[in-house]
């Protein structure tokens, strides 16, 4: 962020700073989230129906700002919603989405390391236009760099991700997604998306939660209500060899919803239209239109 220093503009009665898209603000240099990856992140997309999974975004947030024991809690998210919304974030023109970004940090302060006895978070809104949604099956190929999760983080959507970043770096240009491997050689998750698998007709496994760098709200949403529609969804270790002989495997996130993968390294996958009519039903409940830009 460029400009002039501002304070950040806070809310009455609550402990944050706040920076929002427009404004002429600077991150201070010795915030911890730029210093030590000392934060959380977001990503929501927006569309004319207003923010998607909202809900469940939220309740990671918090959960993970629990974890992390960054003072932030639903007051705080209140407000943010509520400014947010005054300001014209929380929904846009039909075919125009875009993404929110909400950055929290724990603010500057500590010494080294050492986190600030009385920390003042940030929390830093960022708005770019949403990538198109595909409207077909895509492409993907394994990467090299293995993501490596710490069983205390596992889940939570911090700002490290150095193994996204240089996963990412392998990627050509017609690849949709990347898919990382853990140490052991298992298949974890996407560079930007979990994993759902189609083993045989209505039995569905992800990857478990324990191995994840991120548990996606999507990935949730989808565990919660896919057993309404009469399907099974299993938590297990996938391997390269279970990939190539399922039906079908989609990955998933909320911004781009449950896409199904053609093939992997060229390797062409089972395009079962099972995972069509889910990719469909899900942008229904969800409020995400298929094709949307």
């Amino acid at each position: 962020m460029a400009g002039k220093k501002l304070q950040g503009i806070g809310l009455p009665g609550s402990g944050c700073e706040w920076f929002w898209p427009g404004e002429d603000c600077r991150v201070p240099l010795d915030d911890r989230g730029l210093a030590y990856a000392d934060g959380l992140f977001e990503t929501l997309r927006v569309n004319h129906q207003g923010p998607v999974l909202m809900a469940e975004h939220r309740a990671r947030l918090l959960h993970s700002a629990h974890q992390l024991e960054i003072p932030f809690g639903p007051t705080d998210f209140d407000e943010w919603q509520q400014q947010a919304s005054q300001r014209g974030l929380l929904k846009c023109r039909a075919g125009n989405d875009q993404i929110l970004k909400i950055t929290l940090t724990r603010g500057s302060g500590g010494r080294g390391y050492g986190r600030p006895e009385k920390p003042r978070p940030r929390v830093l809104t960022a708005r770019l236009q949403a990538p198109p949604i595909p409207q077909g099956s895509v492409k993907a190929q394994l990467c090299r760099y293995p993501v490596q999760v710490a069983p205390h983080r596992a889940g939570l959507k911090t700002l490290e991700k150095l193994d996204q970043v240089m996963a990412s770096r392998e990627l050509r240009g017609d690849v949709f997604e990347g898919l990382m491997p853990d140490s052991a050689g298992h298949i974890v998750e996407g560079t930007r998306s979990n994993l759902l698998l189609l083993l045989s007709d209505r039995h569905l496994v992800t990857p478990p939660s324990r191995s994840l760098a991120v548990q996606g709200t999507l990935r949730d949403w989808l565990i919660r209500e896919l057993p309404t529609r009469g399907l099974r969804v299993r938590e297990s270790a996938l391997t390269l060899s279970m990939l190539k002989r399922a039906q079908g495997v989609a990955v998933v996130n909320s911004v781009f919803g449950v896409v199904p993968l053609a093939e992997l390294d060229g390797v062409t996958l089972g395009q079962h239209p099972l995972l069509e009519d889910i990719r469909d039903w899900c942008a229904q409940q969800i409020g995400l239109a298929a094709g949307t830009t």
